[in-house]
């Protein structure tokens, strides 16, 4: 079993405790999922590729969690929505970068993040809150001190992109972690997935 499939399987079993469905969807096709990198340019990491073989989406369903205690819940993206969400800021030029520039209100920015950049051509949002408020972004393109591939998160009004973890699995993990933690308040975690029957 991989990783991505462990984590899967955990996820599956935390929405059975909830008495729910995790609303898995169809696989993606091969072929769509190589459009990512030929659209983009994104190569994006084996396991984040892996988990579209599983299902190519949540459907709106909310799959991840980010953030301590009170977390944000994430919807997991299609393929189509991944590119929709990419062309959408197209083209990514010097009057695109200077329309989504961050002036840190915010803060200073974690160094192993592009400073200034609140959209880049080498960020693909793979997850989504509130109609895409907040992402949750593969970087492609860190800094000296980043690591290609790390999760970073970007979050609307004030507008900032934060760190998030060093890789999509490790992500994925620390986002089960989180949900079978809640596990022990099962109607609070319902309402934190947005899970209302």
């Amino acid at each position: 079993m991989t990783p991505i499939q462990r984590e899967f399987n955990r996820l599956t079993v935390v929405y059975k405790k909830l008495g729910k469905d995790l609303n898995r969807q169809p696989a993606a096709m091969e072929k769509a999922i190589e459009s990512v990198a030929k659209v983009t340019g994104v190569k994006v990491a084996s396991e984040l590729q892996e988990l579209w073989r599983i299902s190519n989406g949540s459907g709106r369903t909310m799959w991840f969690a980010a953030g301590e205690g009170e977390f944000t819940p994430y919807y997991f993206l299609s393929i189509d929505e991944v590119l929709e969400n990419w062309q959408l800021f197209a083209p990514y030029n010097a009057a695109r970068y200077e329309e989504w520039h961050d002036d840190e209100e915010w803060g200073k920015r974690d160094p192993r993040i592009q400073r200034h950049y609140l959209r880049h051509k080498h960020w693909l949002s793979f997850a989504e809150f509130n109609g895409g408020s907040h992402s949750l972004l593969f970087d492609s393109d860190p800094t000296a001190k980043g690591r290609r591939g790390q999760i970073i998160n970007y979050i609307h009004d004030p507008d900032g992109v934060f760190w998030r973890s060093a890789s999509f699995i490790k992500f994925f993990v620390t986002s089960n972690n989180t949900l079978e933690e809640w596990l022990k308040y099962p109607s609070e975690l319902r309402e934190q997935l947005w899970l209302w029957d």
